[in-house]
């Protein structure tokens, strides 16, 4: 398979591939080789779950552990969050460890499991040192960035972000949360302003007006539109989703 896949034989590699995880019994090993090949051959992932998951589970139970890894990869590409995060070990440890521990992170940031989320991060720094590759580091740096966002650190987190901006594979992930996070201070500022309107709307007296009569509710009417369409452009980049997470908005 591994020569199939170094020579780009993407057809034939994904035939094997299809093959193997039809098998039964099936083994670790194969297993591992036929997602090793989807994954690396095709970007289309969910039409192959039904397949991949029926024969995860065909796997003899004492083999499944040497597929971990695998099996998350595959469930972190195909959006199954839920899947990811039942596969958490309680230690990660062995080769794919620091990667296991993105993947169940990013499930947790898409779930919104503050709990899972908040164990896993307290294990962040002592990965990050660990990270030996340059791109490992800067992946472990993002989901770093993304939970100080979700803290509400949002200055630590743009710090983080700024490091990961020398790695050319994750510059466009930093550069993008880093905008999105000083449009989300934008958006605060905004609501803020739209706070102090309504407190000087509440407070307003008409009789202690001192230029022309009328003049100061024209002045809010004038800055209650121009905060609307701040607003307004500014949550095409943050929408409410974001804003939830980013404790903007709360939950429904």
């Amino acid at each position: 398979m591994d020569g199939l896949i170094e020579l780009g034989m993407k057809a034939e590699a994904l035939r094997r591939a299809r093959t193997i995880l039809k098998q039964s019994p099936i083994t670790a090993e194969a297993f591992n080789d036929a997602l090793n090949a989807i994954q690396t051959l095709t970007g289309r992932i969910k039409p192959w779950a039904e397949l991949v998951e029926a024969a995860y589970m065909r796997l003899p139970k004492r083999q499944r552990p040497r597929s971990r890894f695998w099996i998350m990869a595959f469930r972190n590409a195909s959006r199954n969050h839920e899947g990811v995060l039942k596969l958490t070990p309680g230690r990660f440890a062995g080769e794919w460890a620091l990667l296991e521990l993105a993947y169940a992170l990013e499930a947790s940031f898409e779930l919104g499991r503050t709990e899972i989320m908040e164990k896993l991060a307290r294990r962040l720094p002592h990965a990050i040192t660990e990270a030996d590759h340059p791109m490992m580091q800067s992946y472990l740096l993002l989901s770093l960035a993304e939970y100080l966002a979700r803290k509400g650190k949002w200055d630590e987190a743009i710090a983080v972000l700024e490091e990961v901006q020398s790695n050319e594979t994750f510059e466009r992930n930093a550069v993008t949360a880093i905008v999105e996070l000083h449009v989300a201070r934008a958006l605060k500022a905004v609501r803020l302003g739209f706070r102090l309107l309504q407190q000087f709307n509440q407070d307003f007296d008409p009789s202690a007006e001192i230029i022309v009569p009328g003049n100061d509710k024209a002045v809010r009417e004038q800055a209650a539109e121009e905060f609307g369409r701040l607003q307004k452009t500014l949550v095409k980049i943050v929408p409410p989703k974001r804003q939830v997470e980013l404790g903007l908005l709360a939950h429904d």
